[in-house]
């Protein structure tokens, strides 16, 4: 939620393998937190171990805190100086993009769940090294056995289905583009909600949650995208 925390996640994450020589000069970062030098010991600490290390850097949902949207409308937004502080610090000890040349380098991967990868590529600039890919959905056969897999876990006998279930699960499924996490997150909302798999389908384009009572059917503990869909709301 800070750039300081940002920060102390990375070297707490390459500590746990690596640096043993920078342990004993930790217990200075601390008293200094408070002051504009503390964070730049602690990336120093990161280029330094970046040095000498062969790790993959993986940043994931950066499109919670660098959103263009307002606040409220993103679960867990940063504020405008908390943002630009964490940019800085990306840009400082990562950029510019560098393709290790020999098996001993070092690989940022950046991840995002919005097609719209504009801000991203501001991020890295005109840096050629940058490679950008997008993820597809898993093919059809995979799809049928991962969400089989999920129905099944919420104790529906698929064995009992007849060939109507299957053909609306496949419809799901094409709906869903073959997601792995929006399969996860939304097929046992239809055993929550206790209605066909046809029905379930026309509520997925129209709406799940339709009124006060459909509420009493879903367990936000373990629906957590209908925990994001109040928060939204």
């Amino acid at each position: 939620m800070s750039e300081q925390d940002f920060i102390n996640a990375i070297l707490g994450q390459i500590l746990q393998f690596n640096g043993q020589q920078y342990r004993t000069q930790l217990w200075t970062v601390k008293s200094l937190s408070l002051q504009s030098h503390g964070n730049d010991t602690i990336k120093h600490m990161i280029a330094d171990l970046l040095r000498t290390l062969k790790v993959a850097i993986i940043l994931d949902g950066l499109e919670v805190p660098f959103t263009p949207f307002d606040s409220s409308l993103v679960p867990g937004t940063l504020d405008e100086v908390h943002t630009f502080e964490i940019w800085q610090s990306i840009k400082s000890i990562f950029l510019p993009v560098q393709v290790p040349k020999t098996d001993t380098g070092w690989y940022l991967i950046c991840s995002t769940r919005r097609q719209n990868i504009g801000w991203l590529t501001s991020l890295t600039g005109s840096q050629s090294a940058a490679l950008y890919f997008e993820l597809c959905g898993v093919e059809l056969p995979d799809a049928i056995e991962l969400s089989q897999n999920i129905i099944s876990a919420g104790e529906e006998n698929v064995e009992q289905w007849n060939y109507e279930d299957f053909d609306w699960l496949e419809a799901i499924i094409y709906l869903l583009q073959g997601i792995p996490l929006a399969l996860l997150e939304i097929l046992p909302a239809q055993r929550m909600l206790n209605i066909p798999w046809r029905l379930f389908h026309s509520r997925l384009h129209s709406g799940i949650v339709t009124s006060p009572a459909d509420l009493k059917w879903l367990d936000s503990d373990t629906c957590s995208f209908l925990n994001e869909m109040r928060r939204l709301s």
